[in-house]
């Protein structure tokens, strides 16, 4: 019915997980004696939109006049946060001497818990974040981004803010969401690694980040060619050097060879015993 309605597979797949979740707490409060059969319909993930490197100029350029919106733009498309993740950021998880954050909090519905992952993690600023987190420095409170009074900023307000600077840039659809994506596909392209991409975005599966494979395909090209490369040459490590004892004399040079011949040849003496090189013994005496 839904498909008939030509709503988006990922509408379709979000509604139907409701119902199902609906379900199942009928069934858990008895009001349902069984849960009903429900289909299952697998929904590809969208590829996530995102600002192209001349349209976050723009956006960048549009809050300017406003404040603090314009660090919360800059910090937000430089480091990927979720919009709960820049509300709840406080300046004891910024180290502006170290140039990095430390995210450990997320501000949902109102409700400071931990970040959406369960774990919190570490992004390194960027020179231009860093830039904007010292302009606003503030006396205010905990809050690094927060209203007058220091207070967390309200969610539409913040909805609200986002629309107007994309309206002086002359963008559509743009969300705080959006920066979080456009950080990511940014890093993609600029051939960063997934693995890396993922642990700076916070994904708790690699499936969320490979949604931004496919804006590196310059990175995995070049890595196939390097197979065309000429294997790498293996070098051994040099012998370790022989030292004698004080009291034991090096072999002559004729001595160490030994006199050539078969097996009726007269075997040499032996020589004085060596060992190999010891931190635990000063040398005295090397053979060159």
């Amino acid at each position: 019915m839904l498909n008939v309605e030509g709503k988006a597979p990922s509408t379709v797949y979000r509604i139907m997980t409701d119902f199902r979740a609906l379900l199942g707490y009928a069934f858990r409060s008895e009001v349902l004696a069984k849960l009903p059969r429900w289909p299952t319909q697998k929904v590809p993930r969208p590829r996530p939109k995102f600002l192209t490197f001349e349209e976050t100029n723009r956006l960048i350029a549009a809050a300017a006049p406003l404040d603090p919106w314009q660090a919360m733009v800059i910090v937000g498309v430089r480091t990927g946060l979720r919009y709960g993740e820049l509300a709840a950021l406080r300046w004891q998880d910024v180290d502006l001497d170290g140039f990095k954050l430390s995210i450990e909090e997320n501000f949902v519905n109102g409700v400071t818990g931990p970040p959406k992952s369960g774990k919190g993690r570490e992004i390194p600023l960027s020179r231009d974040a860093h830039a904007a987190l010292v302009a606003i420095r503030h006396n205010r409170g905990p809050l690094v981004f927060c209203g007058p009074r220091g207070t967390h900023i309200h969610h539409a307000t913040a909805v609200r803010a986002i629309q107007q600077i994309a309206d002086r840039a002359g963008l559509v659809g743009i969300h705080w969401h959006r920066l979080r994506h456009t950080f990511a596909s940014h890093l993609v392209m600029r051939g960063v690694g997934i693995r890396t991409v993922m642990e700076l975005m916070g994904h708790s599966k690699i499936e969320l980040t490979l949604r931004y494979a496919h804006l590196g395909p310059e990175m995995r090209r070049d890595a196939v060619l390097l197979l065309d490369e000429p294997p790498p040459v293996r070098v051994s490590a040099p012998n370790p050097p022989v030292i004698w004892d004080d009291d034991e004399a090096a072999p002559d040079d004729d001595e160490s060879e030994g006199d050539e011949g078969g097996d009726d040849a007269p075997r040499p003496a032996r020589g004085p015993r060596r060992r190999p090189a010891d931190r635990r013994h000063a040398p005295s005496r090397a053979i060159q």
